[in-house]
């Protein structure tokens, strides 16, 4: 069976699909073995999993002390953390190495892993390109700002590697906007992790299931209903329909994204 060194970024929607597809794995007789910040390891250990804390995770974060989120950007783009990874991937010689969708330092140097890399993507790939090309657009800005060399395009940095995962229905992903021809649909995977905690929304109890979505998800935000007042805004209701506010807004737009389902509802509260 496979020996497998997963680079990863512990963002709350990365890490918790990573660790369920790395218990399937494990308990299909793969070996699967983390790598990444100090705050990874903890959530890594607890789910029953194998992890180590890359040592340069912090070593650029002075470098990065202009970006607003420097502790994010200073680990996914440094140079550092890309040295150390080609140096561990030599090291430990692993059969394959997967990496996360956002860690463009990893991706800048998978070619020199000289080995099979697939890249895990925890969001849509077709409906949010765009928006992931601008993010690395501004890895790479960032990079240069810090004094260090920029990043390749995106269609290079996962463009290049042998499969790249998505871990969302293709049926939801919609008509595809690139032909990566090693581009892999699956059902959503998530793992049930210690750091949740109680919701509890204002209002009337109801029966009727709910969902709990990311506030950073601004597929759901921008493609809220609107009512004849137009966008819903933080002060109330939508004086249209029974429909509470969304929990976080977005004035983003994108055509190719689809309206709403009318059986979705957005909480009012957050944890």
């Amino acid at each position: 069976m496979a020996r497998i060194l997963w680079a990863c970024w512990d963002g709350g929607g990365n890490l918790t699909p990573s660790i369920g597809i790395a218990r399937v794995l494990e308990e299909r007789g793969h070996e699967v073995h983390f790598y990444g910040r100090p705050e990874m390891v903890g959530r890594v250990e607890a789910a029953g999993l194998t992890a180590t804390q890359l040592v340069h995770a912090r070593t650029d974060l002075d470098r990065y002390s202009f970006h607003p989120l420097a502790t994010v950007f200073g680990f996914t783009s440094s140079p550092a953390v890309g040295r150390e990874l080609v140096d561990l991937v030599h090291d430990r010689d692993p059969d394959v190495v997967v990496i996360d969708a956002m860690f463009s330092a990893a991706l800048d140097v998978a070619p020199q892993f000289d080995r099979p890399t697939a890249v895990m993507l925890h969001t849509f790939f077709d409906r949010l390109l765009d928006d992931w090309r601008a993010n690395f657009a501004m890895q790479s800005d960032s990079r240069r700002r810090a004094g260090f060399g920029g990043l390749p395009e995106l269609d290079t940095l996962r463009g290049e590697r042998d499969v790249l995962h998505v871990n969302a229905l293709q049926a939801f992903d919609g008509d595809p906007a690139k032909s990566w021809t090693q581009v892999v649909h699956g059902a959503p995977v998530l793992a049930i992790e210690r750091r949740r905690c109680r919701w509890s929304s204002s209002g009337a109890r109801s029966t009727r299931p709910r969902s709990c979505c990311s506030a950073s998800l601004r597929f759901l935000n921008s493609a809220a209903p609107r009512c004849c007042n137009g966008p819903w805004t933080r002060s109330g209701n939508c004086p249209c329909t029974s429909w509470p506010r969304p929990v976080a807004s977005s004035t983003r737009t994108n055509s190719r994204r689809p309206p709403m389902p009318n059986s979705w509802r957005s909480p009012t509260t957050m944890p």
